[in-house]
This record gives C-alpha cells, structure tokens and sequence, in this order.
C-alpha cells in the first residue's frame, strides 16, 4: 500500500515517528510536497495511486464534503498525553488490520478510536 504523507506530518508535533514505523512495517510512504495547497496533493496522489497520510482535519471537508478525488485518507487526530513514537506501533498494528479495506475510505485515528468513513464519489 502506498501513501503521500500531508506537509502536516514532519513537523515535530506531528506524525514523524508513525510515517517512519509504516516504512519499517513495509508501507511505501512517500515524503509531503511542502508548500503545495491540499486540493495539488490530492489531485497528485489520486493521478499516482496513493493514500493520503494527514492530521489536517481540512482534507475530510475537501474529501467527504467537496468530493475530491482521493483513493484513501488517514487522518491522525490524537491530542491527549503520549508521544507520536509511543502511538506508532499502534497505528501502524490498524494500518495492517485494516490494509484490504482502507481504498475508497476515511480512516480517522484519535485517542482510543478508529473509526472508518466511507469516501463519497461523484458531485
């Protein structure tokens, strides 16, 4: 399964740790387009066959709402204590589990939930 990381990812708040363990666990994850508006990262890994890795809760309105094209989204949203390193396994652990079933879906990840949306086509 191969993903785009969003730009909000490397910052050191964000989701580092998880990318590098989903490349440890065999994800193929790409690095983010810095300073590309999000509409230019969907439209680009729609075109490449990517998922899109993100905690910008912004890309489920552009999604689900505005209906763009996308092949998949997970959206990591935890806010509560522990660190992004001491969440990877766990993330990466739903990653696997879920892996047949995350094309055409929203996979929201936030403290002690998963929850999977199902992306809407079409306008």
């Amino acid at each position: 399964m191969r993903f785009l990381a969003d730009e909000s990812c490397p910052r050191p708040s964000c989701p580092r740790p998880v990318i590098l363990a989903m490349r440890a666990a065999g994800f193929d994850v790409q690095d983010p387009l810095l300073g590309v508006d999000d509409v230019v990262v969907l439209r680009t890994t729609f075109a490449s066959d990517l998922l899109v890795i993100s905690r910008d809760k912004d890309m489920v309105k552009l999604v689900r709402h505005d209906r763009r094209a996308c092949h998949g989204l997970v959206l990591a949203r935890y806010s509560g204590p522990g660190s992004w390193r001491s969440r990877a396994g766990a993330i990466v652990s739903q990653l696997m589990n879920l892996r047949e079933t995350l094309r055409g879906q929203i996979l929201v990840l936030d403290d002690g939930r998963a929850e999977l949306l199902t992306l809407t086509r079409g306008p």
